[in-house]
C-alpha cells in the first residue's frame, strides 16, 4: 500500500492538476489506497480546489495555524497508514504516469529502504524550477550509483 501525502500553503495554482496526475498514475506492484493533501492554513482557494477533485482516496486537511513544511510533513507521516509513504511538493507535477512506479518500485523489490529526488521535470522547464529538478536529479543519480 502506497500513501500519497503533500503539504500545501497556497498552491491553489497546481494542487488540482497534481491530484488529477496523480490518479491517472500506473501503479505496479504496488496500490495508491491514499493521498492526504495537508494544507498549511492556506489563504487562497488550496482547499476548495483540492476537494473538487472527485476520489474517495483523496483527503483534505486543513491546519487551524501555519505550520511549516516540516511540522506538516511530521504531522502527516503520523497520519499514514501504508507500507510506503511518498511526499509531494505542491507545486511539482509529475509529466509521467510511471513517476510513481519508478520511485516506488526501488523500496517494492527490498533494493533500497527510501528513494528520494525527482524523476521529471517540475512544472516550469525554466528558472528555479529547472534547477531544481537539475540539483533533485543529480542527487537520484549519484543514490542510484551508490546502491
Amino acid at each position: 500500500m502506497l500513501f500519497r501525502s503533500i503539504p500545501a500553503h497556497n498552491e491553489q495554482e497546481t494542487i488540482k492538476e497534481l491530484l488529477n496526475q496523480l490518479l491517472r498514475q500506473e501503479c505496479k506492484g504496488f496500490t495508491l489506497h491514499e493521498i492526504i493533501v495537508l494544507s498549511d492554513n492556506s489563504t487562497d482557494n488550496t482547499v476548495m480546489r483540492a476537494k473538487a477533485v472527485d476520489d474517495a482516496r483523496i483527503k483534505v486537511v486543513e491546519t487551524p495555524e501555519h505550520f511549516g513544511q516540516n511540522k506538516c510533513q511530521n504531522t502527516l507521516f503520523r497520519m499514514a497508514e501504508g507500507e510506503i509513504v511518498v511526499f509531494l511538493e505542491a507545486d511539482m507535477i509529475p509529466h509521467s504516469v510511471h513517476y510513481l512506479t519508478e520511485l516506488v518500485t526501488p523500496i517494492v523489490n527490498g533494493e533500497v529502504a527510501c528513494t528520494y529526488g525527482a524523476t521529471e521535470p517540475w512544472l516550469t522547464n525554466s528558472g528555479v524550477g529547472s534547477l531544481f529538478y537539475f540539483v533533485e536529479s543529480a542527487k537520484v543519480q549519484i543514490g542510484r550509483a551508490h546502491v
